[in-house]
């Protein structure tokens, strides 16, 4: 079957060749500083398990208080019992998505004055614009990097935070980079791509790629289930941002496609290449994964 790709994924890789980034790009890429923020208390809400470990472990090092929760309805409970200095909000949820989880807030808890940060894979034009003029306190692109991540909040949480001197030793270098491209090519990853999204940061594409693994067998059996239901969009739209985390661009391709088409004869011809894509790309991240020794996220 010719599927209707917005890019053909092959030139997409060839357009990323020579994308290593080099030692210059990587320091600007990583936050402005190194800080820790004991004292601060955040809310997580995406329906994203997968999503909601890798914000907790880009916010770990920082020593954050974390609370994360899977629905716009458990963070109104959440809000109601406990104060939060900063609530990082998904935008695409079932059942009440994160714009109407705003608006409940806002209505309910008139008190409630903690910024709300809107985090989406969706980028197109205007779409940040109208965001924030809901009321949004700021705007992340998925997939987000540790290094926006924490630069978005230490922004909004400055008289939380502490400030360090250190330098980052985690990166892979250029040779590194080269001797693993291709092996990864094969299972339909670019890790060129893959450090680009995650800012040169070794340790973070790292974490996406062993939280993928984890992940995997429990996001191939939503997507299943979900054929044929609503709920199909936004797993395909989930793993559309995943993907693009571990630098899986077929998959990416593959799930963008079907998230626009949003049409049900289409996506259930699709599935069988998602689920297959899906498997291969955990076969090489956990190839990766071996081949380096990780063994934490």
């Amino acid at each position: 079957m010719n599927l209707p790709l917005s890019e053909p994924a092959a030139q997409k890789v060839a357009g990323r060749e020579k994308a290593v980034l080099s030692e210059e790009e990587s320091s600007a890429a990583r936050p402005k500083k190194q800080f820790v923020a004991p004292d601060a208390h955040i809310l997580v809400v995406d329906d994203n398990a997968y999503n909601r470990r890798v914000i907790s472990g880009f916010l770990e090092p920082a020593l954050i208080q974390i609370d994360d929760v899977e629905s716009g309805f458990e963070a109104l409970e959440m809000i109601d019992i406990k104060d939060y200095d900063l609530v990082l909000m998904d935008l695409r949820m079932p059942k009440m998505d994160g714009a109407e989880t705003l608006r409940r807030i806002q209505t309910e808890y008139p008190d409630f004055h903690a910024p709300v940060v809107v985090l989406t894979a969706d980028i197109m034009n205007g779409v940040e614009e109208r965001l924030l003029s809901c009321g949004f306190a700021g705007f992340l692109a998925k997939p987000v990097s540790s290094a926006k991540l924490l630069d978005t909040i230490a922004d909004f949480i400055r008289e939380k935070v502490v400030y360090l001197n250190m330098e980052d030793d985690k990166e892979l270098t250029i040779s590194d980079v080269e001797r693993y491209q291709d092996m990864l090519l094969s299972f339909g990853i670019n890790l060129r791509l893959a450090l680009e999204y995650n800012a040169g940061n070794t340790g973070e594409f790292l974490t996406r790629a062993a939280l993928f693994a984890e992940y995997a067998e429990a996001g191939m059996e939503k997507l299943q289930r979900s054929v044929g239901k609503e709920s199909y969009y936004l797993q395909v739209h989930s793993i559309k941002s995943v993907a693009r985390g571990v630098g899986a661009y077929l998959l990416a391709e593959l799930a963008e496609t079907a998230e626009f088409r949003r049409d049900p004869d289409f996506s259930e011809k699709v599935t069988p290449l998602l689920l297959n894509e899906y498997q291969k790309v955990r076969e090489g991240l956990e190839k990766i994964l071996g081949e380096v020794e990780y063994d934490g996220t």
